[in-house]
């Protein structure tokens, strides 16, 4: 009898009544869960709800803080981010517009739109590239009135709240009838049972002692009775006791044994991220330990310190640089503290700006960030540097590494790359001209006479306009047969260039810089 209760009651729960695969995504990450798969974490932190911090710098309209959390989250190992603006004072809808715009420019982690107001979640919608989880509807008919038809018409999942206008019913048994009724609804509305996870709600144990022990059967019978996907706000648990942390994590553990997909923690707490791993692998649920392994084996940089955005970054010139690379908008902050300290301006572009730009150029040319993601690294430094400048009196300008006049050429108003280049290099040290677009030859020989650059850039994205190029280089150097000249756009190549008799290629900003220093380096 004792075998039989033991293998009735205590095996972890197989996923065998999950028939369909489930994904969430952003614009480059997909999100699969499953009863046989990790369970994922969501990152809970960015909710101003007893977050003075973070409620302050949105009252003032500030999201780097915002942005920062976001990071922080992602490096600590969560796999999605709960965006909750819920904060009088504000414009919810418009914030989070601009959370959700953000944060897509500068990471990829898959975002839960959490709000309790229908407009906000459908301007999120509207904004979010990918395949979000809405947080939430529950069981009353106004709610699912109006969150269901959202989730259809953008394709979003749903977070179903086992409660409804009764408030939470206290037996597994209620609960399971609140997300039958919304799993009913939702699928006339033509939402697939894979995109419908139940909230089984956790109640703090500290009120009653078998809360938490309805919670997971809540959990096992809506994963047994209706295979639908599981999510549980873990922290509610131990509300009202002390050191939470060890009720948080063994809570954790036990929900995940019986099948939890989804786990909406605090990842930069160690209890947490312990138990997410230990009991991940116990459960069966960490293929050959492979989670485990690269978490516990020093291969891994998830959790260290050098890798946070959060409110334990260093002040060093390590931290600009790792600033740049994630498009920080503390980066004048740091740098403020930093010459505070009496750190040398030059030392914090060299050591800081540039080298973060080096490597924000590496990730792309390896294809590890994309053209956003370079903007935004761009137009950090830029601020950064602006702000270094304004610190400095006229005996301490910076010196200049050279002079680049660049423009995009006679016939193209195209300057998307063209302005790229431009913050890039001036980032780099460098004095830049722009003189915008469709720019004749006569005004870059104008250009050249005034302002005796070491190299003029030529951008060029149309096969019509071009031709523009071999002109312009034929015409100036009538003049100044010296002059070095750089070339790059669309639909130029390697061997347009050199038959146009320009200097050095440029496949894009980042390359810009290599050609740039070669060049000198060569003394050309």
């Amino acid at each position: 009898e004792y075998k039989r209760v033991l293998s009735e009651k205590a095996q972890p729960f197989s996923g065998k009544k999950e028939e369909q695969r489930r994904f969430l995504a952003s614009k480059s990450v997909i999100v699969e869960t499953g009863s046989h798969l990790l369970p994922k974490m969501i990152g809970e932190r960015i909710n101003p709800t007893a977050r003075k911090k973070l409620a302050g710098s949105l009252l003032k309209n500030e999201l780097s803080y915002l942005q920062d959390e976001a990071y922080m989250q992602t490096e600590q190992g969560a796999h999605l981010l709960d965006i909750n603006l819920g904060l009088p004072g504000i414009n919810q809808k418009e914030m989070m517009r601009e959370a959700i715009s953000l944060i897509q420019q500068s990471i990829d982690t898959p975002l839960v739109i959490d709000s309790t107001d229908p407009d906000v979640i459908e301007e999120a919608l509207r904004y979010y590239q990918g395949k979000a989880l809405i947080n939430s509807v529950n069981g009353e008919a106004a709610s699912m009135e109006a969150i269901l038809p959202l989730a259809k018409r953008y394709g979003a999942a749903i977070i179903a709240l086992t409660l409804d206008e009764n408030g939470i019913p206290e037996t597994k048994e209620g609960r399971l009838e609140i997300a039958q009724r919304i799993m009913d609804r939702a699928t006339k509305e033509g939402i697939s049972k894979a995109d419908i996870y139940v909230d089984c709600l956790v109640m703090t144990v500290g009120t009653n002692d078998l809360s938490a022990r309805e919670t997971i059967e809540t959990v096992k019978l809506v994963k047994e009775t209706l295979g639908l996907g599981v999510v549980l706000g873990v922290s509610n648990v131990s509300h009202g006791l002390p050191v939470r942390g060890k009720v948080n994590a063994a809570f954790l553990a036990v929900a995940i044994y019986h099948g939890l997909d989804l786990a909406i923690v605090n990842p930069d707490n160690p209890d947490i991220t312990n138990a997410w791993e230990a009991a991940s692998l116990i459960a069966g649920r960490d293929t050959h330990a492979g989670n485990y392994l690269k978490r516990n084996s020093g291969e891994s940089s998830a959790g260290s310190s050098d890798a946070m955005g959060s409110d334990q970054e260093t002040t060093d010139v390590e931290a600009v640089s790792r600033q740049v690379v994630r498009g920080s908008g503390q980066i004048v902050k740091t740098i403020a503290a930093l010459l505070e300290e009496g750190v040398p301006p030059l030392t914090i572009i060299n050591q800081g700006l540039i080298a973060g730009l080096d490597e924000v150029g590496k990730k792309f040319e390896a294809g590890e960030f994309y053209l956003p993601q370079l903007m935004l690294s761009a137009e950090v430094s830029q601020k950064a540097f602006d702000f270094l400048e304004s610190q400095l009196g006229e005996d301490q300008k910076i010196a200049s590494k050279g002079t680049l006049v660049i423009g995009t050429v006679k016939g193209d108003v195209h300057d998307i790359g063209k302005n790229m280049v431009s913050v890039m290099v001036k980032n780099h040290g460098y004095r830049v001209i722009d003189l915008g677009k469709n720019v004749s030859a006569e005004e870059f020989l104008m250009a050249v006479k005034e302002y005796q650059p070491d190299f003029v850039g030529l951008s060029a994205l149309m096969t019509t306009t071009m031709t523009e190029i071999p002109e312009v280089i034929a015409h100036i150097r009538k003049t100044y047969p010296e002059q070095m000249f750089l070339c790059g756009g669309a639909v130029v190549t390697q061997a347009y260039s050199d038959q146009s008799g320009a200097n050095g290629y440029c496949r894009d900003a980042a390359h810009t810089i290599r050609v740039i220093e070669k060049l000198k380096e060569e003394g050309r």
